[in-house]
C-alpha cells in the first residue's frame, strides 16, 4: 500500500515537473519572438549614440520651438514607423523598376509616374523633417545614413521641379539609390553592408598582390616578346617564313608588347 502511494506521488511530481518545463519553454519562446520582433528593425538609437553618451534622444524642453523634439524622436524610432518607411522605400524602388520597364523614355505615362514621384518625394521629405527636428543638430549630422538620406531627398526634390543642365542632370539618377536607405532600417541588411565594409581592407590587399603579379608577367612579356614578328615576318618550326601582321597592319610584338 505504501509503495503504491509512493509511486502515485512520484508520477504526480513528474507530471508537475513536465508541466513546469513546458510552461518555461513556452515563455522562453515567447520572449525570443518578442526580442526578434523588436530587433528586426535596425536599432537607430544605438546607431545615433556614440562614445559614452547614455541617452541618444534629445533632452526634454518645456517650451519653445523644441518643446516636442523628444516626442518626435521617440515617434521616429518606433518600429512601426521604421517599417512603414521601409515599405515605402521598397514600393518606390519597384515603381522605378516599373517605369524603366514599360516607359523608359517617359513618353507613354508621364503624368502617372510624375504623380508617384510627387507622392514619394512628399512622404520622404516629411520623414526627413521629422528626423531632423527630432535629432537636430549633432545627433542628426553625426549619422552617415542621415547625411545620405538628406542628399537623396534633396536631389530628388531639386530635379523634380528644375531641369538641370549637363552634367548636373545626372543627379536625377540619385533616385535609384533610395533603396539603399533600407540598409539603415532593416538589421539583417545592415549586417550585410557592415560585413562588406569590413572586408574592403582584405580585398584591397588581395588586389594589391594581384596587381604586383600582373606587373611581373607584363615585364617578362615585354622583355621576351617585344620583337615577336619583327618586320612583319614569322618563321615556323619548319623554317618557312611568312607574313605575320595584325589587322591594323602592324607587327605583333611591337603592337602588343613594344609599348
Amino acid at each position: 500500500m505504501a509503495a503504491a502511494v509512493k509511486v502515485a506521488m512520484q508520477k504526480r511530481a513528474d507530471s508537475a515537473n513536465a508541466a513546469a518545463h513546458s510552461a518555461a519553454a513556452a515563455a522562453r519562446q515567447a520572449d525570443d519572438a518578442t526580442e526578434d520582433a523588436q530587433t528586426t528593425v535596425y536599432d537607430v538609437k544605438s546607431f545615433l549614440s556614440s562614445g559614452n553618451e547614455v541617452d541618444p534622444l534629445p533632452p526634454e524642453v518645456d517650451a519653445g520651438f523644441w518643446k516636442f523634439q523628444r516626442r518626435a524622436a521617440e515617434f521616429y524610432l518606433e518600429a512601426k514607423v521604421q517599417w512603414f518607411v521601409a515599405g515605402l522605400i521598397g514600393f518606390n524602388f519597384m515603381m522605378n523598376v516599373l517605369e524603366k520597364w514599360i516607359d523608359p523614355r517617359g513618353l507613354k505615362y508621364p503624368s502617372v509616374f510624375f504623380g508617384f514621384e510627387i507622392f514619394f518625394n512628399t512622404i520622404f521629405l516629411g520623414e526627413l523633417f521629422v528626423n531632423m527636428y527630432g535629432f537636430w543638430l549633432c545627433r542628426f549630422w553625426r549619422s552617415a545614413w542621415n547625411v545620405f538620406d538628406f542628399v537623396v531627398v534633396f536631389t530628388s526634390i531639386l530635379t523634380m521641379f528644375y531641369e538641370l543642365p549637363p552634367p548636373l542632370n545626372m543627379l536625377r539618377m540619385m533616385r535609384a539609390f533610395r533603396v539603399f536607405r533600407l540598409f539603415k532600417r532593416v538589421k539583417s541588411l545592415n549586417k550585410i553592408i557592415t560585413s562588406l565594409a569590413k572586408a574592403v581592407p582584405g580585398v584591397t590587399n588581395a588586389f594589391g598582390i594581384l596587381t604586383i603579379i600582373v606587373c611581373i608577367f607584363a615585364i617578362l612579356g615585354v622583355d621576351r616578346l617585344m620583337e615577336f614578328g619583327l618586320d612583319g615576318t614569322l618563321e615556323n618550326e619548319y623554317g618557312q617564313e611568312f607574313n605575320y601582321t595584325t589587322s591594323r597592319g602592324k607587327f605583333y610584338g611591337d603592337e602588343y608588347f613594344g609599348n
